[in-house]
């Protein structure tokens, strides 16, 4: 009897094993995309971060829909030359964990990011982002301005303090003259008689 409640048992647990191993194996690849949105300036550039993890090398893919359609941008397997689509030339660096750095950024780049990860096998993840592509602000500009105001203020008032001392420093002068001068030095200017 105990034989065959060990058979009984034995049966139910291989087919635990055999639900746990699927189980497994179909969360063998996991694609994880940290962010739901990323904001970058024209000219700039910016990390598309994602990370994955699979038994094997997965194929990597990025692509981006924005008002015009959807638009290939690199593929490329872990170790291997990445395939970069045309328009993302120089534009385009890939990490080995499935982000994607954009450089040179332009206002048409702003879109939706999806990332796809393909095992061998065919199982594949994907995950998106959205990038919003701002111009550049020219607040720095502005701060000059108003640095260049500031400094024009207070170099004419500097100016006019000068020419005001200035007038102050003569008319004192010509006033100490005039005390320190002795009386039978003064001449009298007199008018010419015409002849």
């Amino acid at each position: 009897m105990k034989t065959h409640t060990h058979r009984a048992l034995f049966p139910a647990h291989t087919h635990t094993l055999l639900i746990l191993l699927a189980l497994c194996l179909t969360e063998a690849l996991v694609l994880h995309v940290p962010e739901g949105s990323v904001r970058a300036e024209v000219q700039g550039s910016v990390l598309l971060r994602a990370d994955w993890s699979s038994l094997g090398i997965p194929l990597v893919s990025w692509r981006v829909t924005t008002a015009t359609g959807v638009h290939p941008i690199v593929t490329w397997q872990p170790g291997a030359p990445p395939n970069v689509s045309s328009g993302y030339e120089r534009r385009v660096e890939t990490h080995s964990n499935g982000s994607l750095t954009l450089t040179q950024l332009r206002l048409h780049d702003a879109g939706y990011y999806v990332v796809t990860v393909t095992e061998s096998s065919g199982n594949s993840k994907e995950a998106g982002l959205l990038l919003q592509v701002t111009e550049v602000q020219y607040e720095d500009l502005h701060y000059l301005a108003v640095f260049l105001l500031v400094l024009l203020a207070v170099s004419g008032s500097l100016m006019v303090s000068m020419w005001l001392l200035e007038r102050l420093y003569r008319h004192l002068m010509t006033s100490w003259q005039r005390k320190t001068q002795s009386p039978d030095l003064q001449l009298e200017l007199q008018p010419l008689e015409a002849t």
